[in-house]
């Protein structure tokens, strides 16, 4: 079982949730509690990598850009970072959201009235 150390916090992956193009997001536990989180780490897509104009270490300065970014924002849409590790394998931990937009929507879950709400938030 793969863990993220941070501190005194060691996060044990549970699933792997998905990839963007600067990283990949898993659920992740901490051994004490029953709450589960999110995390993210750097890690670019190879594909995105190579078609980029950035180097490695200008994808690193916007991953890193987009932890400020989270940090900084208090939204009720936008997911508290509650951990950031800026070693050389940076990564975030985030409360685990109740929901994925991009499913909701694929699967047709929402109705009209929540999609023009989606529209307005975003």
């Amino acid at each position: 079982m793969e863990v993220y150390r941070h501190s005194s916090y060691e996060f044990q992956v549970v699933d792997k949730i998905g990839a963007g193009g600067f990283g990949e997001v898993y659920e992740v536990s901490l051994p004490t509690c029953d709450f589960k989180y999110a995390l993210k780490r750097f890690a670019p897509q190879k594909n995105i990598a190579e078609a980029s104009l950035f180097s490695e270490g200008e994808l690193l300065e916007r991953f890193r850009q987009e932890m400020r970014y989270q940090t900084n924002c208090r939204h009720k849409n936008i997911v508290s970072i509650c951990v950031v590790h800026q070693g050389d394998a940076p990564f975030f931990v985030m409360d685990l959201a109740d929901s994925d937009l991009s499913k909701l929507i694929k699967k047709d879950l929402l109705s009209n009235e929540e999609k023009i709400q989606v529209i307005l938030d975003v």
